[in-house]
């Protein structure tokens, strides 16, 4: 299995994500975007993917992703249907 950290999203005006910006190793930088259908296609897969966050300049790892519906990402475990990636910031801060 494969394993992957969701670091920075960018969303559509309506809120949902189109992509995210990624690593596959947690002290790495951000190296790649994948679409969120993308990252959705790895999931059934049996990839791991979580998300990660940059504290006191090192990379924190944060919750593992699930896929509700098959259509969009979530952390929470709430099945509410829209995308929620907890407090990622924008990947164009980076």
């Amino acid at each position: 299995m494969d394993r992957y950290y969701i670091k920075c999203v960018t969303k559509k005006s309506n809120g949902n994500i189109y992509t995210v910006g990624f690593s596959e190793r947690l002290q790495h930088d951000i190296h790649g975007s994948k679409k969120k259908r993308k990252v959705i296609m790895d999931m059934k897969s049996g990839n791991l993917v979580k998300t990660a966050t940059k504290e006191n300049g090192s990379w924190k790892e944060g919750d593992e992703v699930h896929t509700v519906d098959g259509e969009y990402i979530r952390t929470d475990g709430n099945n509410i249907r829209s995308d929620n990636l907890g407090e990622l910031p924008s990947c164009e801060k980076f």
